[in-house]
């Protein structure tokens, strides 16, 4: 008759030998399996940096272009400013009924407002940056984020003296987690 430790003993060689016939059946030496001491690592195109432990992989990004809108109904007509030196290059929207030309000075303020980031284009074109993200790394939406670099971005498009439209444009990066080497 078996005492217990006898079964204890038998169930943890059988279980040592499911292991290593496990293994060989994959054909993955017993060295390969995990262990602590193995470390983690980022993924290809991501860099890791340290706050104190804690180990975050990073990789930085153009945001996507978005252009500005005119969210205001009270000024419905985008007018798009070229740059003059005279510091009123930024896209304007304007009135029904008012004219604004694309370079010169503005009209009265109750004309026209600034056009403004769209939000809602916004997030789409982050969502979008994130999907295409997790898809190239085989991974879950959830598992990749991305933050801006600049948390508040513009509020208002600036030209760059080319008289096109303006357009939210500024660098964030992806995080992801680690992996085990």
């Amino acid at each position: 008759m078996y005492s217990l430790r006898t079964k204890a003993l038998s169930a943890g060689i059988a279980s040592a030998f499911a292991v290593v016939g496990l293994a060989g059946a994959i054909g993955t030496p017993l060295s390969s399996f995990a262990s602590p001491n193995d470390g983690s690592a980022c993924r290809a195109g991501y860099s890791p940096t340290f706050s104190g432990t804690v180990l975050t992989c990073r990789k930085d990004v153009d945001f996507g272009r978005v252009n500005l809108v005119c969210a205001n109904s009270k000024f419905p007509n985008y007018v798009i400013r070229s740059g003059n030196g005279t510091g009123n290059d930024k896209d304007v929207c304007a009135r029904n009924g008012v004219t604004i030309s694309s370079a010169g000075p503005l009209p009265a303020k109750g004309d026209f407002d600034y056009a403004t980031v769209d939000q809602n284009a916004v997030n789409n074109e982050i969502t979008k940056m994130v999907q295409d993200e997790a898809a190239a790394l085989g991974l879950q939406t959830s598992e990749v984020e991305w933050n801006a670099n600049n948390p508040a971005g513009p509020l208002v498009g600036e030209n760059s003296g080319v008289g096109g439209k303006d357009a939210v444009a500024y660098k964030g990066h992806f995080s992801t987690y680690a992996v085990k080497k």
